[in-house]
């Protein structure tokens, strides 16, 4: 599924073979995100393969070709109406409002066009912008984890979610009921 989605300011294309391979061997990305460094091994595996990468984005502006991020989802097939998104956009272009662009621009597809349930997103606890990201593009913290890797724990994780209710309240403005 090639899906290209434009926002206010930003075009998200279907990420490309090369978009991915300069994607993986950049430290910032390896570095900043727990699930992204392997969420880009296999779009680029399904790349190499011929597959299409299915929803996953480049994330640059409006009228240009250029890579000023990522965005993508870890259940690509859309088989359980719910999916995890994650997004990274590079240090250049962070604090421009990017990133909640991006992920409310795909929030909105997901929900309006693919007829999803529920969305998830993780951040590693010390990366407060990401928690702020998915807080401003509605979704609520669910609770907390540690990753782990094999025996070794390594950071512990926010939980995040947003359901289909949810995120139309959140479109409307109104405030959800407790």
């Amino acid at each position: 599924m090639s899906v290209e989605l434009l926002s206010a300011r930003l075009h998200l294309r279907p990420l490309g073979l090369q978009d991915g391979q300069a994607l993986r061997g950049d430290p910032a990305v390896l570095g900043g995100m727990h699930k992204l460094p392997r969420m880009l091994d296999g779009w680029v595996a399904d790349l190499l393969a011929g597959e299409s990468g299915e929803l996953t984005w480049a994330v640059g502006p409006r009228g240009n070709r250029s890579l000023n991020g990522c965005l993508g989802m870890l259940n690509a097939s859309l088989d359980d109406d719910e999916a995890e998104l994650s997004c990274w956009i590079a240090p250049a272009y962070r604090r421009q409002g990017y990133a909640t662009e991006a992920l409310a621009r795909v929030i909105d597809y997901l929900f309006e066009d693919e007829k999803l349930e529920c969305l998830r997103g993780s951040c590693y606890r010390r990366n407060r912008a990401a928690a702020r990201v998915l807080e401003k593009c509605g979704m609520q913290r669910r609770g907390q984890m540690q990753e782990q890797e094999g025996t070794k724990c390594q950071e512990d994780l926010l939980l995040y979610s947003l359901s289909r209710a949810d995120w139309q309240t959140h479109r409307l403005g109104l405030e959800t009921i407790s």
